[in-house]
C-alpha cells in the first residue's frame, strides 16, 4: 500500500518518488495545489476501492496522513 501511495503522489505531482517523505505535503511539494489534491483523492479512491468523506479529504494533507487514513479504511477503521 505504501509504495502504491508514493507511486500515485509521484505521478500526479510530477516529482521523483525518491524526494517524497511521510511529511511531504502541499507546503513542500511544488505543484501540490488544491486541484491536484482533489485529483489525488480521486485516484486513491479508485486505486484502493475507497470513498473518502470531506473531513478525511481535508485531513489527508501529508503522505503519512494519507497512509494512516487509507490503512484505517482498508482495515475497517475510520481515521
Amino acid at each position: 500500500m505504501k509504495d502504491a501511495i508514493y507511486d500515485i503522489v509521484s505521478r500526479l505531482m510530477s516529482v521523483s518518488k525518491d524526494t517524497l517523505t511521510p511529511e511531504s505535503s502541499p507546503l513542500n511539494v511544488e505543484g501540490w495545489d488544491s486541484l491536484k489534491h482533489m485529483k489525488l483523492m480521486l485516484e486513491l479512491e479508485s486505486s484502493f476501492g475507497l470513498e473518502f468523506d470531506a473531513d478525511q479529504i481535508l485531513h489527508m494533507v501529508t503522505i503519512q496522513r494519507i497512509e494512516d487514513t487509507v490503512s484505517g479504511l482498508l482495515n475497517g477503521k475510520a481515521r
